[in-house]
C-alpha cells in the first residue's frame, strides 16, 4: 500500500501499452489520466518486438498487453518477461495485464499460467475498471517484492538463528566436556559474534538480552527501532513497555509470561513511537536457564515488520475489492460444472432473480429457465462444449416471485493445462430495458405504419446523394391513390415517379429541389401530374431538408392530392369574376339611378326654397304651407336615396374613410344643431354632457357626424312631446371612467381606452326581443308610434357598419316605456402633444354669410353649365334674385367656349352633360392660362365613391352633390369670390 505522503505527492506510474490499435491505446491512456490521485506516464508499442525493446530500454511499472499482435502473440512476450524476472530471482507473477476479446478465455488462462497478474475483456473495459485493475496489480507487484525481500531476510535470520543455536549448543557441550578448551571456544564465540553482528546489522535486526534480575541490555538497532535514540541511559523494561500499543500490552505480557515456562517467545505487536507513528514489530526470544533449571535471562531479536503488515493488509483489501467487484458488478456472474449446475454465483444475479445462494448452488441452471427456453439451452450448451465459447444468447429466466427476467448470456469454457473441461464461466446482462425499448419501437413502428396507411396523403423520404443520384427510401401506400404506382416500384426506380410529373412542371420541380438542397429551406410546391386513370391531377408537397454528415440531403415530407381544391379555386375565381362584373353593373345602376333621382329633386328643392323665400313673388299662408310640405317630402326622399347609396358603399367595401383630428365638442355641437329645430317643434329638451378635458379623436368627421345625427334624429323622432334627449360623452377603460355616462357592462372588462358617445332619450323604448333586429337593413320595429314615422329602416344599419369601420361597436340598453340608451364606443388615444395638444380643439370654419351685392356694384358673372331645364330655371332664378349675372351653357363644349370668351368670375359645372362631360370640360378650361384661377364648383347627382376625387383632380375648387341647397351654393360662391 502506498503511503499517505506518496499519495499527496501524486506519484508517477509508468505504463507500457502494447497494442496495434491506436484508438484502443488512446482510450486506455485517457482512462488512466482521468485518475485524480495518480499521474500516469504511458509508453506505446504497436508490435511485439517494439514492446520488448521498450521494456528493456525504459523499465515500466506495468504492461497492458494485447494478446493478438501483428508480429506474434502476447504469450511470447510473457515468456520473455518471465525469463527476465527469473534471472532476477522473481519467478512468481510478472507485472502484466493481458487484454483479450470475449471468447478468448483460454488464451487468458494460458497467460495467467505464464505469470500474468490479471486479464480484462476489451469489450467490458471502463475507466474505473482499468484504473482499479492497474492499481491492484501494481500493489500486488510491490507486495510480492516486499514479501520476497522479507522472506529472504527471515530465511537468512532463521539460518543464522539455527547456526547460532547449533554452535551455542555444541560450544556449551564442549565447554562442559572440556574445560581445557575454554580459550578456543571463547575465540570461536567472538568470531561467531562478529559474523552474527554483521548479519543482524545487514538485516536491520535489533538484539537484546533480558536479564530477569538486572533488567535489559539493547544494541543500537533496538534504540532506533523503538525511537529511543535520545535516551542518555540504558533502556529499561519499563521504557520498552511504555512503547507498546495499549491494545497489545496484555497480549505481549502474557506471551512473555508463557516464555518463562516454554523457553521461547515468538510474537508480533504494535509500538507507538514518540512522533505518534505506529509500527509493527516481530520479536523472537530464547530463554536460558541456570544449572538448576531456573530461567535466568532471555536472548532475542526484534525487527520492523510494518511494511509486511501493510502489504498483507493491502493484499486483504485487494482480495475484498475483487470479491466486491465480482459480487456487485453491474452484470451477473456464475460458474457451472460439467452438468450445467451452479457452483458459483454473484450477488447481482442473486438479487435479480430473488433467490439465496443456497437455493441456487448445486441446481441445474435449466431449473431457472422458462420451459420454452430449455431446448435452446441444451442445444447451445453442446456448441459451448465443442467450440469453447458462446456469445449473445437470449433467454428468459424465472425469478423467485414468478416474474420473467430476459437476459443476454456470454459463456466460456475453463480448461486445465491438458485441455480438459473443468467448468463453464458466464456473464448475464439484464435486457429488460432493451426489450421494453424494442417493444416500444415495434409499437411505434406499427402506429407509424397505421398512420402512413390512413393519412390522406403520401408520406415519403427522398434522398439526394452527394454524387448526384437520388432515391426514395420510403413511400407510404397512399402513393397508389395519388400517383397510381406501387411503393416498391418507386423505391427501386425513382424515375417511375418523375415520369408522372407534368412535362411543363419538371424544370420547375428540379430547380426548386436544387434551391431547397442548397439553402436547406422547406420544399413547398404545387404542381401537376399526369396519371393513366385519373388524368391530370394537382398535388401539394411540403417537406423539410436535412444535410447528413456524408453530404447527402434528405427530405421528409407529405404529398397531398389538391385536385378538388384547385377545381374549387378555379370555380371560385370564375364566380369572383362574375361577381365583380355584377358589382360593376350594380354600381353603374346606382350611379344612374342617383343621377336620375337627384336631378328632379334638385329642381323640386331649389324651387321650393326660392318660393319659401318669396323670390318669385309673394305667397299666402296656405301656399307657403304647401311649399313647405313639398320641400319636406323632397328632403325625406333625398335622405332615403343617401341612405341607400351609403349602405351600398359599405356593403361593397367601397366606402373610404378620411381620418383627421376632430374636436369632440365641435363634433357634438354640430350634430345637436342638426336636430334642434326638429326637437323645438315637439317641445323636446336637448342637452349635452361632455367632460372638459376630452382631447381630439382621429375619425372620419363626416361619417361619425352622420352616426350621431342618425341616433339623435331617431331619439327625437321616437320621443313623445315635452320629452328629453341627451348626448353624453365619456372616456376611460375597465373600471376607470370620466363622464356622466351609464357604462355598459360588456365594456368594463376591456383594457383598451375608449370614447363613448351615448344618446339618451325618454322615448317609447324597445322590447328586448326587438333589439336584435334594430341594426338589420330595411327592418323597422313594429309599434304603433313607429308606424306614424317614415323611413327605410337603413339608418341604424349604417350606424352599426360605420362604427365598425372605425373599429368600434354600438350597444343598446332599452325598456319599453322607459326610454333608450344608444352607446357608440370608439378606440380612444391621445394625439402626439406637439401636433394636437391635450385639450385643444380643431377650429371649424363657420359658414360664410351671404353678402348681397349692392345695387350699384357690378354683379359677379357666373357661368352655369347645366343641361336640365328644371335645374336651369331654379339656379338662374335664385342666383339672379341674389343679384348675380348668369350665363348658361347646355353642354361641355359650350361651357369651354363661353369660359374663354366671357371670362366669368365663377363657373358652376355639372358633371353629366351631352357632347362633353364636366370632367373633360374642366380639364380644357384649366389648360387656358387666362382661366387657371377662375373658381369652379363641380355639381353632380352621382354622389358615388371616387366622384369627388375625380372632380378635384380635373380642376374643381369645390364639390357639391345634388340636390344642392341654394343658400349653401351662394355661401360657397361667396367664399370662393373672397379668396
Amino acid at each position: 500500500m502506498r503511503s499517505e505522503a506518496l499519495q499527496s505527492e501524486q506519484p508517477t506510474i509508468t505504463i507500457l501499452i502494447i497494442d496495434d490499435s491506436e484508438t484502443d491505446c488512446a482510450a486506455y491512456t485517457r482512462y488512466l489520466q482521468s485518475d485524480p490521485n495518480y499521474h500516469y506516464q504511458t509508453l506505446n508499442g504497436i508490435k511485439l518486438r517494439e514492446g520488448m525493446a521498450l521494456w528493456r530500454s525504459q523499465p515500466s511499472d506495468l504492461v497492458l498487453l494485447d494478446m493478438d499482435l501483428p508480429d506474434g502473440d502476447g504469450l511470447e512476450f510473457l515468456k520473455f518477461l518471465r525469463a527476465d524476472f527469473c534471472n532476477e530471482g522473481l519467478c512468481s507473477k510478472v507485472p502484466v495485464i493481458v487484454l483479450v476479446d470475449q471468447g478468448d478465455e483460454r488464451v487468458a488462462m494460458q497467460a495467467m499460467k505464464l505469470g500474468a497478474m490479471d486479464y480484462l475483456f476489451k469489450e467490458e473495459i471502463t475507466a474505473i475498471s482499468l484504473r482499479k485493475s492497474v492499481l491492484a496489480a501494481i500493489d500486488y507487484a510491490q507486495l510480492q517484492a516486499e514479501l520476497k525481500e522479507r522472506q529472504q531476510a527471515e530465511v537468512r535470520l532463521q539460518q543464522l538463528n539455527r547456526e547460532l543455536e547449533d554452535r551455542i549448543v555444541r560450544q556449551i557441550a564442549a565447554l562442559q566436556r572440556r574445560e581445557s578448551d575454554h580459550q578456543q571456544i571463547q575465540a570461536e564465540l567472538r568470531s561467531l559474534s562478529v559474523r552474527l553482528t554483521l548479519a543482524l546489522e545487514s538485516a536491520e535486526i535489533g538484539t537484546w538480552d533480558w536479564d530477569l534480575v538486572r533488567d535489559t541490555n539493547w544494541d543500537d538497532r533496538m534504540y532506533q527501532l523503538y525511537g529511543l535514540e535520545h535516551l542518555r541511559r540504558p533502556a529499561t523494561y519499563q521504557d520498552w513497555f511504555n512503547t507498546l500499543h495499549p491494545e497489545d500490552r496484555a497480549e505481549v505480557e502474557q506471551a512473555f509470561a508463557q516464555s518463562l515456562s516454554e523457553g521461547k517467545c515468538d510474537i508480533e505487536f504494535r509500538i507507538i513511537l514518540p512522533d505518534r507513528t505506529i509500527r509493527f514489530v516481530k520479536t523472537l526470544g530464547l530463554m536460558h536457564y541456570n544449572l538448576s533449571g531456573q530461567p535466568q535471562h532471555m536472548v532475542g531479536v526484534s525487527y520492523d515488520i510494518t511494511t509486511r503488515k501493510q502489504a498483507e493488509a493491502a493484499l486483504i483489501r485487494y482480495t475484498h475489492e475483487v470479491e466486491d467487484l465480482y459480487n456487485n458488478a453491474p452484470c451477473g456472474y456464475h460458474s457451472l460444472d460439467l452438468k450445467g449446475r451452479y457452483i458459483q454465483v454473484n450477488e447481482t444475479e442473486l438479487r435479480w432473480l430473488g433467490y439465496t445462494r443456497e437455493e441456487m448452488i448445486g441446481k441445474p441452471i435449466t431449473e431457472f429457465f422458462t420451459e420454452a427456453n430449455r431446448p435452446a439451452f441444451f442445444k447451445n450448451y453442446e456448441i459451448l462444449r465443442r467450440q469453447g465459447w458462446v456469445k449473445n444468447l437470449e433467454y428468459e429466466m424465472v425469478c423467485k416471485n414468478g416474474s420473467i427476467l430476459p437476459v443476454l448470456i456470454n459463456a466460456v469454457v475453463v480448461k486445465d493445462e491438458a485441455g480438459n473441461h473443468l467448468y463453464n464461466r458466464a456473464t448475464i446482462l439484464d435486457i429488460r430495458e432493451r426489450k421494453a425499448i424494442e417493444s416500444a419501437l415495434q409499437e411505434s413502428e406499427a402506429k407509424f405504419r397505421l398512420m402512413a396507411e390512413n393519412v390522406p396523403g403520401m408520406i415519403f423520404r427522398y434522398v439526394f446523394h452527394s454524387n448526384g443520384t437520388d432515391e426514395f427510401t420510403y413511400v407510404s401506400p397512399y402513393i397508389r391513390e395519388i400517383y397510381e404506382l406501387e411503393p416498391d416500384v418507386v423505391m427501386q426506380d425513382v424515375g417511375a415517379l418523375w415520369s408522372r410529373i407534368h412535362p411543363d412542371d419538371v424544370a420547375f420541380i428540379q430547380t426548386t429541389t436544387k434551391e431547397s438542397a442548397e439553402s436547406l429551406q422547406p420544399f413547398l410546391v404545387e404542381h401537376r401530374l399526369i396519371t393513366p386513370k385519373a388524368g391530370i391531377k394537382w398535388v401539394h408537397i411540403i417537406s423539410r431538408p436535412e444535410r447528413q454528415g456524408n453530404g447527402d440531403v434528405v427530405w421528409n415530407g407529405v404529398v397531398q392530392d389538391i385536385t378538388d381544391r384547385k377545381m374549387a379555386e378555379a370555380k371560385l375565381q370564375q364566380t369572383n369574376v362574375e361577381l365583380a362584373h355584377a358589382t360593376h353593373l350594380k354600381d353603374e345602376f346606382l350611379a344612374n339611378m342617383s343621377h336620375e333621382l337627384r336631378t328632379p329633386l334638385n329642381a323640386i328643392l331649389g324651387l321650393s326654397e326660392a318660393l319659401q323665400e318669396e323670390i318669385l313673388g309673394v305667397l299666402n299662408e296656405r301656399q307657403l304651407k304647401a311649399i313647405g310640405t313639398i320641400e319636406k317630402s323632397g328632403r325625406h326622399l333625398l335622405e332615403l336615396i343617401n341612405d341607400i347609396l351609403d349602405l351600398s358603399k359599405i356593403s361593397s367595401g367601397k366606402m373610404e374613410l378620411h381620418f383627421e383630428p376632430v374636436a369632440v365638442e365641435n363634433l357634438c355641437s354640430s350634430s345637436l344643431l342638426f336636430v334642434r329645430q326638429q326637437a323645438f317643434k315637439k317641445n323636446i329638451q336637448v342637452t349635452s354632457d361632455i367632460p372638459a378635458n376630452v382631447s381630439n379623436i382621429i375619425v372620419d368627421e363626416r361619417r361619425i357626424r352622420q352616426v350621431l345625427i342618425n341616433l339623435l334624429t331617431n331619439a327625437v323622432k321616437f320621443t313623445p312631446d315635452e320629452g328629453q334627449v341627451s348626448l353624453k360623452v365619456a372616456i376611460g377603460f375597465g373600471k376607470t371612467w370620466q363622464g356622466n355616462v351609464l357604462i355598459p357592462t360588456q365594456l368594463r372588462s376591456q383594457d383598451a381606452p375608449l370614447i363613448l358617445f351615448q344618446v339618451v332619450d325618454t322615448g317609447i323604448g324597445i322590447a328586448a326581443a326587438d333589439i336584435a333586429r334594430l341594426f338589420q337593413p330595411f327592418v323597422q320595429i313594429d309599434s304603433s308610434l313607429n308606424r306614424e314615422q317614415m323611413g327605410t329602416g337603413l339608418g341604424l344599419a349604417m350606424v352599426k357598419q360605420i362604427t365598425e369601420l372605425h373599429q368600434g361597436q354600438v350597444l343598446v340598453e332599452s325598456c319599453p316605456g322607459q326610454g333608450s340608451h344608444f352607446t357608440v364606443a370608439l378606440p380612444y388615444q391621445m394625439p402626439i402633444a406637439s401636433v394636437f395638444p391635450y385639450g385643444a380643439s380643431v377650429e371649424t370654419p363657420s359658414p360664410a354669410s351671404v353678402i348681397p351685392c349692392a345695387e350699384t356694384a357690378i354683379a359677379p358673372l357666373i357661368l352655369l353649365a347645366e343641361d336640365n331645364e328644371a335645374n336651369l330655371d331654379t339656379f338662374v332664378g335664385y342666383l339672379t334674385a341674389r343679384h348675380y349675372r348668369v350665363i348658361v351653357a347646355k353642354n361641355g363644349e359650350e361651357a369651354v367656349t363661353l369660359a374663354k370668351t366671357a371670362q366669368p368670375d365663377v363657373i358652376l359645372m355639372d358633371m353629366q352633360m351631352p357632347k362633353m362631360d364636366g370632367i373633360e370640360a374642366m380639364r380644357l378650361i384649366r389648360s387656358d392660362k387666362s382661366l387657371v384661377d377662375v373658381p369652379i364648383i363641380a355639381l353632380t347627382a352621382l354622389a358615388m365613391t371616387g366622384d369627388q376625387e375625380r372632380c378635384m383632380e380635373a380642376g374643381a375648387n369645390q364639390y357639391l352633390s345634388k340636390p344642392v341647397g341654394l343658400k349653401q351654393l351662394v355661401e360657397v360662391i361667396q367664399q370662393l369670390l373672397r379668396s
